[in-house]
């Protein structure tokens, strides 16, 4: 992005090293706005795309919806896992995505076997989605 940016700046320098120096040349001040007009289009366009391009991580977008199935059908792979009650995502950056589950699981398991789920679930949700970076499971009593 620091680098597009960079460039677009460059190019802008250029447009207006152009526009000066064709004013000085014929004697036209036509080139000079031009030049300057030109700037401010290709300003406008970066914005936009680099707006657009960093909306998600901005305002706090969830997972795209392909992303959140993916992420529900790693829990349902889980015998252990009776039921999601509650599947939030939270995109953290470009390629960062956080992951909370609230999940019911199964009475009979114990604490170690708990803590070995939630390494299992991290994992396969890792390998289904590559952007998550984060995972969180909550194991709740149904209500």
């Amino acid at each position: 992005m620091v680098l597009f940016e960079d460039s677009v700046a460059l190019i802008g320098v250029a447009l207006a090293t152009i526009g000066v120096a064709l004013n000085q040349v014929t004697g036209l001040t036509f080139w000079d706005p031009v030049a300057s007009m030109l700037i401010g289009v290709l300003l406008v366009n970066v914005a936009v795309w680099m707006g657009r391009d960093t909306k998600p991580p901005l305002v706090g977008s969830a997972a795209r919806p392909q992303e959140r199935q993916a992420l529900e059908g790693v829990l349902d792979e889980f015998d252990e896992v009776v039921e999601v009650r509650e599947l939030l995502t939270l995109v953290l950056g470009p390629k960062a995505l956080l992951v909370a589950a609230r999940v019911d699981l199964r009475d009979d398991i114990d604490a170690g076997r708990v803590e070995e789920l939630a390494e299992e679930i991290d994992a396969r949700a890792r390998e289904v989605v590559p952007d998550v970076t984060e995972v969180f499971i909550d194991p709740t009593r149904p209500s």
